[in-house]
């Protein structure tokens, strides 16, 4: 299933990036379900930046996974291998 376009088409990103905690926080059971986190994207096509903004702050002390899943293509029309970035936010 291919994107539309080309790799500079934002729409191309839709229902392809998810973002989640994937610990359970302080005050939840150790056996808790990761929690999906609200997000928006902003795609700059000149510098070639994907911004994702939250809009909610994020909560104290968490892990959060972004991950960059199939079907997205880069600038060259090559398939973006599929990534995650993850973080710990602090105080």
């Amino acid at each position: 299933d291919a994107p539309p376009g080309t790799g500079d088409n934002p729409a191309m990103f839709k229902g392809r990036i998810t973002a989640r905690y994937v610990d359970a926080g302080a005050q939840a059971p150790p056996d808790a379900p990761e929690v999906s986190l609200e997000f928006t994207i902003n795609y700059l096509s000149g510098t070639r930046v994907l911004e994702i903004r939250f809009p909610q702050p994020l909560g104290r002390f968490r892990t959060v996974q972004v991950d960059l899943g199939e079907g997205i293509l880069g600038t060259d029309q090559q398939p973006l291998k599929p990534w995650s970035l993850r973080f710990q936010t602090g105080s």
